[in-house]
């Protein structure tokens, strides 16, 4: 199996060689180098922000800043390691409503937990004495609903009678 599964990578591999994908140009040592330290200070920016982020107790320029300067060292790396590529054929498809509206969901999950964290850190946090799983706020609201209705027990029957 492990024979199959080798030889199949090969004969990918040689079918993307063959098509132009992995040759790169020729880039002077300098821009090398810029592309390394632009992604490895972006990398490290980025850990670093989201350390920030997840950490309360540090200063809050480690949080959203760091992450952000992180990210943008991080795409100006991409793009300059990008330039040293040249494939044949290859065009990435243009972006349509759906792949807008999947990348718009994530930044709506992002941006709301942010805030729910900012309004309630201690709703967002997970308990460690004792340790469990964080409470959901809705799931407390229904079951304290539950305990409020009068004649409903745990069990009964609704509508049957023997």
């Amino acid at each position: 199996m492990l024979q199959d599964v080798l030889d199949r990578s090969l004969a990918l591999a040689a079918a993307m060689d063959s098509r132009g994908f992995g040759r790169a140009r020729e880039v002077s040592a300098g821009a090398r180098r810029l592309t390394t330290a632009l992604s490895l200070a972006g990398l490290v920016g980025a850990a670093l922000g989201t350390y920030g982020l997840l950490d309360t107790t540090g200063p809050a320029v480690l949080g959203v800043p760091t992450l952000l300067v992180g990210l943008l060292l991080v795409v100006a790396g991409l793009r300059a390691g990008g330039r040293r590529v040249q494939r044949t054929v290859h065009r990435p498809d243009r972006w349509g409503l759906v792949e807008w509206l999947v990348a718009g969901c994530g930044l709506v999950v992002a941006a709301s937990s942010l805030v729910a964290a900012r309004l309630d850190p201690v709703a967002t946090s997970m308990p460690l004495q004792p340790l469990a799983w964080p409470q959901a706020a809705g799931a407390r609201r229904r079951r304290a609903a539950r305990r409020r209705r009068p004649g409903r027990r745990r069990g009964a029957r609704r509508g049957r009678s023997r």
